[in-house]
């Protein structure tokens, strides 16, 4: 029983999830987050914290709370950043801790290239003792359990004036998971933390009157899950107050809104209309980034 209960664990937590990194509908203003090689490329150093809740009105739906921050060391030509969140899903919780460096390159005046790379720790755990049997006999009380691995996340990243494009792999280390031993776990991706790979470019055209269009798009994928790919736009007027819409293959459309108040301080939300399989028992979920843009002397460090 503790054998087959452990392996149904596992399949829901890894197998059946298509995406074991964290999902963002805002992953444009999340540049940092999901590729380490963008810390430093700001004249500012940049904080900000970030609540998703996924898939309302489903009953412990995933929900990620995370917190970073990234700046420049620009004599150097060195960017430096930190990032923690927290996973939630039921019975599963994953914390990452993570720390950032990378390196830029000046290609030409407008254009630079830089290499990132994050290190840090996860803490997986499980705890099926918040879990309800649907038969009196079965008993949940030894599923507990917890492990803590090394993790690590590679990346490049151009930006210039008018576009920018990263290429980002997550879970280098591809951790194995399982809970009961397997000597076939070398070969068996659906007991591990999967490698995920990402591409994400976007592009600011200028127009009248104050506004711009950012088209922005972002390509996922892992082992034994289908590609998905994002893309949204925004029209932002006057680098303040913006809007725009974006589609998630399979998933979702997402409406996206966003304010940047005297160039420090920024907020932006995101609601996605899920049009997958959970459409009937989910309200959607929502996204929510508050954020701190520090001006360029606070970075002479």
């Amino acid at each position: 029983m503790k054998q087959l209960f452990f392996a149904i664990l596992i399949l829901f937590a890894t197998g059946i999830s298509a995406q074991q990194t964290q999902l963002y509908s805002l992953y444009m203003l999340h540049d940092f987050a999901c590729n380490p090689a963008v810390a430093g490329t700001d004249d500012f150093l940049k904080t900000q914290i970030n609540k998703r809740y996924q898939f309302l009105g489903i009953q412990d739906a995933p929900s990620t709370t995370s917190y970073s921050v990234h700046g420049n060391l620009e004599n150097l030509s060195m960017g430096w950043g930190g990032m923690i969140y927290k996973d939630t899903h039921g019975a599963f919780s994953k914390f990452g801790a993570y720390a950032a460096y990378a390196y830029r390159i000046a290609l030409d005046a407008r254009t630079n290239i830089s290499f990132g790379l994050n290190l840090g720790l996860i803490n997986y755990k499980v705890d099926a003792t918040s879990l309800t049997a649907l038969q009196e006999e079965v008993n949940f009380d030894f599923a507990k359990y917890s492990y803590i691995r090394p993790d690590a996340t590679a990346g490049i990243y151009i930006k210039s004036k008018d576009y920018f494009g990263g290429i980002a792999v997550d879970q280098l280390f591809n951790n194995k998971i399982e809970l009961i031993e397997d000597a076939n776990a070398a070969k068996n991706t659906i007991s591990r933390l999967k490698s995920h790979y990402s591409i994400m470019a976007g592009y600011i055209y200028k127009l009248s009157y104050g506004f711009t269009f950012e088209p922005t798009v972002v390509i996922r994928k892992a082992a034994l899950t289908p590609l998905q790919v994002e893309a949204s736009a925004r029209a932002v007027y006057n680098k303040t107050a913006w809007a725009g819409i974006g589609i998630r293959t399979s998933d979702a459309v997402t409406l996206l809104i966003g304010y940047n108040y005297q160039k420090t301080m920024y907020f932006a939300y995101a609601y996605d209309i899920t049009y997958s399989n959970l459409r009937k028992d989910s309200f959607g979920s929502h996204e929510i980034i508050l954020g701190i843009r520090f001006p360029e002397p606070f970075l002479n460090l």
